[in-house]
């Protein structure tokens, strides 16, 4: 069950919760999905792999409500470190994040641009997701922009795994009513999209640091 860590054996922990989730989700019912957003959040929380849970919702609930109670998980795991970046674990948060000269750009153009980096940062992760959270926890960033931008900034990548799991699941069940070549040109049109999206967030991100790194320059520069 999920509240059992023996032996503080987390990776254990995680890979049980994985294998027996279809039967846990089902054995509480109405309240499977609550219960599958509670265990995917403490798995992210802990910096497990989002891909197999992300997978797993597919092939649990289907597409809408996979899709749903995965960006809910992501978007609790992420709000426990942005908590825990402005509380208990700041000391410790600033140190690592000053040691990331590449956090610490991020940080800053946070600072100045708020949603719109964090948005960006959710379509092209170019730090690990916990980084990312903890680094936005420590600058003066909204929290509901926070939210709304690791809720929506994340919701394309969820959409794609989830999906992939949910045909999967259909494919090897019940069969599917549209032919192969159909699913295959979807998924090569998506991960176009994909790319695209990526990259155009990549180059935003870049541009913004180096406007952060131009300002940064002209307020250190000493005056004649």
């Amino acid at each position: 069950r999920m509240g059992a860590l023996p032996d503080l054996n987390l990776i254990g922990w995680f890979a049980e919760q994985l294998q027996g989730m279809p039967e846990h989700v089902a054995e509480y019912g109405s309240l499977g999905p609550i219960y599958f957003v509670s265990v995917a959040a403490i798995a992210e929380a802990l910096t497990f792999p989002t891909t197999p849970m992300m997978l797993t919702a597919g092939y649990i609930f289907g597409l809408q409500m996979g899709v749903v109670a995965m960006l809910v998980a992501t978007s609790c795991a992420a709000t426990i470190h942005f908590v825990l970046a402005r509380t208990l674990l700041r000391p410790s948060i600033e140190k690592l994040v000053n040691e990331n000269d590449k956090a610490r750009c991020i940080n800053r153009a946070v600072e100045r641009e708020g949603f719109r980096i964090m948005f960006l940062m959710r379509l092209e992760p170019l730090l690990p997701s916990s980084l990312s959270n903890f680094a936005f926890g420590l600058s003066g960033a909204s929290y509901w922009d926070f939210l709304a931008a690791t809720f929506v900034g994340y919701a394309p990548y969820t959409l794609a795994f989830v999906a992939s799991a949910t045909v999967l699941r259909d494919v090897l069940g019940e069969g599917v009513d549209k032919p192969w070549y159909f699913y295959a040109v979807g998924g090569v049109l998506y991960l176009g999209l994909l790319w695209l999206i990526t990259d155009i967030a990549s180059k935003a991100i870049e541009e913004a640091i180096k406007d952060d790194d131009r300002q940064t320059l002209l307020v250190t520069r000493p005056r004649l």
